[in-house]
């Protein structure tokens, strides 16, 4: 991913301000697939129940993304998110960046966009479990093109993305490793699909951003990839 915003940040500073804004508008549009791949791919598959009822998966993505974005707003995660960003985002671009002014909103949206998802679960799962870098190596080359485009259009301040990134994917191989015998790294395991389900929308939320569409606060709706979990796994008591 580094090298995909070294690669895209050399770029950005030789493309025209417009060029630059369409490929920001074309970035929305292909992760806008990107999130309906996910959302819709996964929501097939899911199947859950509760008291012998079928459960549509939209309805829990729905309330999940709702409990979610009310709880992302009362913790003002949004404005916390900002707060803490803005002082690097400032030093960063300095007063005559050539690239587009990046917000922290889009940029905790990013941050979703490189972490959500079954190939990331799925591919520190089986590297910690397995002892098998595929997936993870697959995730990386899609990570780096995509990095690419965002930071010829933004600059290198997508490079902030990394250490979160780092953090999130060394936990989840670090609890894998800590409840071995616990963990399945399943495709199937309709928590993992629900949960990728919620981040397809997100990431849609995510392109709507990159566009410069009306969106829903992305950031404040990152608490409904935990409650998903909690949601699911109460209905599996039912």
């Amino acid at each position: 991913m580094l090298c995909g915003v070294l690669v895209g940040s050399c770029l950005g500073h030789r493309l025209p301000r417009d060029l630059r804004d369409q490929a920001r508008g074309w970035l929305g549009l292909v992760t806008l697939v990107i999130g309906l791949r996910m959302a819709i791919g996964a929501a097939e598959d899911v199947s859950l129940s509760a008291a012998g009822l079928a459960i549509p998966a939209e309805l829990l993505t729905l309330l999940s993304l709702v409990a979610g974005a009310a709880l992302g707003h009362r913790l003002r995660l949004a404005r916390r998110l900002e707060q803490w960003l803005q002082p690097m985002t400032a030093a960063l671009q300095g007063p005559r960046s050539s690239a587009t002014a990046l917000d922290p909103g889009l940029l905790s949206g990013t941050f979703v966009l490189f972490c959500v998802g079954p190939l990331t679960l799925l591919g520190c799962l089986r590297n910690a479990l397995l002892a098998s870098p595929d997936l993870l190596l697959v995730k990386g080359s899609m990570d780096g093109l995509t990095a690419v485009l965002l930071s010829a259009t933004y600059g290198p301040l997508v490079a902030l993305v990394v250490v979160p990134l780092l953090l999130f994917q060394l936990g989840i191989s670090s609890l894998a490793l800590l409840f071995h015998g616990a963990v399945i790294a399943d495709p199937s395991d309709p928590t993992l699909l629900i949960s990728t389900v919620v981040g397809g929308v997100l990431v849609v939320g995510l392109a709507f951003q990159l566009a410069g569409l009306p969106h829903p606060a992305v950031t404040d709706a990152l608490p409904s990839l935990l409650l998903v979990v909690l949601f699911t796994h109460l209905l599996a008591l039912l």
